[in-house]
């Protein structure tokens, strides 16, 4: 099972390094290109993709790939909107909160020289966008 999955995963990467949100087997080529697909849409679940990746041995997934989904900039675009995927890259506001999370793991992926950057990028981010009642 773990197999297939791994297999399946490698199949929705990109050769951005980016991954498909949602696909049929073979391949979907069609929608390959939708903004959804895309770096900046696909963010969140790309830090997923290349952390489990990486935590199974695949050697694609190099620290450069990792660093690259460590940015969760986009993510900002969506969070607090009414409606979901409404946002640039088709975003929406959960997929900041996966981006915050996988972007933490793909943080514990670096060495510790690169994760001090990364990680005062992100609990700086978190902190500034705290609600008064603490969530």
């Amino acid at each position: 099972m773990v197999k297939r999955e791994i297999e399946a995963t490698q199949l929705m990467r990109k050769p951005d390094s980016s991954y498909m949100h949602t696909m049929s087997i073979p391949a979907d080529r069609i929608s390959a290109m939708s903004l959804i697909n895309r770096p900046s849409g696909s963010l969140s679940w790309s830090q997923a993709g290349n952390v489990a990746l990486r935590l199974w041995g695949d050697d694609r997934i190099t620290d450069s790939v990792v660093e690259s989904s460590c940015d969760t900039s986009w993510l900002e675009l969506g969070r607090k909107r009414p409606m979901p995927h409404e946002s640039h890259a088709a975003v929406a506001g959960y997929f900041y909160y996966f981006g915050l999370y996988y972007g933490g793991l793909c943080i514990s992926q670096l060495s510790e020289a690169q994760r001090s950057l990364y990680q005062h990028h992100l609990a700086d981010r978190i902190v500034k966008r705290q609600e008064k009642d603490g969530s």
